[in-house]
């Protein structure tokens, strides 16, 4: 099984995320752990205190995103107001939008753009064309809201992925790779701060805990 499964439990996920949209299942988690076998494990290794301080990163940056998991997709994918906002495809052709359908955030990472949703196709299908054609499979299959996360957390953002950043640098690195345009250098320092805090709660709660500034390679 997956590694973080030797300590992380049934029981631990439902006191975690007690509000959580139905689509969240523990079944789910389990699932998308097995589809993504290199999230945590591969950069933290076996040592089950660092596994535990990653991790910590993921769930404090969901709380930010998805309200400890309450939401599937963007409030304003649900409301139609955001409809076509995401739908560039920034790479000139190989994530080609399908007219109708929209990219905006979904999930328990919130993925959003063509890009992310080809990428994270080709990784999870071994064919880009499977959620491009059907963004909304990321909201309504809880397995595919979690590992689109875990697939984003060791992706390449720009030439960085979340779980380099986070070790060679720091908490407040991650931040900058998920959302640094919109959040870091003073743009919007109540986010920073509210994903920093999170990351201390889910710490404590995890029983572990990081040296290191937390604001580091965000501000």
């Amino acid at each position: 099984g997956h590694c973080i499964l030797s300590w992380f439990t049934e029981s631990t996920f439902n006191s975690y995320f007690p509000n959580r949209h139905p689509n969240y299942t523990w079944n789910a988690f389990k699932e998308a752990l097995a589809a993504v076998p290199n999230f945590i494990c591969s950069s933290a290794g076996s040592d089950i205190y660092r596994q535990k301080q990653e991790m910590a990163a993921v769930f404090a940056h969901w709380k930010q995103e998805v309200a400890d998991l309450v939401y599937v997709e963007e409030i304003c994918g649900t409301q139609g107001t955001c409809l076509n906002t995401y739908n560039t495809d920034w790479s000139n052709g190989n994530w080609p939008p399908v007219p109708g359908k929209s990219y905006h955030g979904r999930g328990a990472k919130q993925i959003s753009w063509p890009g992310n949703y080809g990428l994270a196709s080709q990784f999870l299908f071994g064919d880009k064309n499977v959620l491009l054609s059907n963004p909304e499979r990321v909201k309504n299959e809880g397995n595919l809201a979690f590992a689109t996360s875990f697939w984003y957390w060791i992706s390449n953002q720009n030439g960085k992925t979340c779980s380099n950043e986070f070790w060679n640098v720091g908490f407040g690195a991650t931040t900058m790779v998920i959302n640094g345009s919109l959040e870091c250098n003073g743009v919007n320092p109540g986010a920073v701060a509210n994903r920093e805090t999170f990351y201390g709660q889910y710490l404590q709660k995890l029983g572990v805990s990081d040296p290191r500034s937390y604001a580091t390679g965000c501000h």
